[in-house]
């Protein structure tokens, strides 16, 4: 199969080591691409996919879940450095918490968008991902830049 990414490497890797072929094209593309059968199908966050009406092409949604978004906080150090302990432990404290109800916030949203996108004639599908995710594993050994224990620490943190 044919599955739009967006044109980021690892993004085209991971695509690539489950199986499909990686189409890089610009989002706004998709919906044309779908429609002209240039591809077959695309890989997005349930947002993006019911935001841009996807679903009037896509009848199928596989729910692999191959990708986990995150957010950062981003800070200069010359800053954060000049801040006492307890603030710091405040900063920290309240970008947690405003993460977990970020993605509580979004789980809740992509369960309405789902159901939304089944009454327009999506079947959504649950697959076993453990395939997907054993096919996936080699794609971390393709970016030797990693961090020391990074991959370890954000496996713990999805667990």
């Amino acid at each position: 199969m044919k599955i739009r990414v967006p044109n980021n490497i690892m993004q085209i890797k991971a695509i690539e080591a489950m199986g499909a072929t990686p189409t890089p094209m610009p989002l706004g593309d998709v919906y044309p691409a779908l429609t002209q059968g240039m591809i077959d199908g695309v890989e997005n966050p349930v947002s993006v996919l019911y935001g841009q009406k996807l679903y009037e092409q896509a009848k199928y949604l596989s729910m692999v879940n191959y990708l986990t978004n995150t957010s950062l906080w981003l800070g200069g150090e010359a800053f954060f450095s000049t801040l006492p302990e307890d603030k710091l432990a405040l900063i920290h404290e309240t970008a947690r918490a405003a993460g977990e109800y970020s993605q509580k916030l979004t789980l809740e949203q992509d369960q309405q968008m789902l159901k939304a996108m089944e009454l327009e004639g999506v079947e959504v599908i649950y697959p076993d991902i453990a395939p997907f995710k054993e096919k996936a594993l080699k794609v971390y050994q393709q970016f030797p830049e990693w961090s020391p224990g990074l991959y370890d620490t954000i496996q713990n943190q999805l667990k």
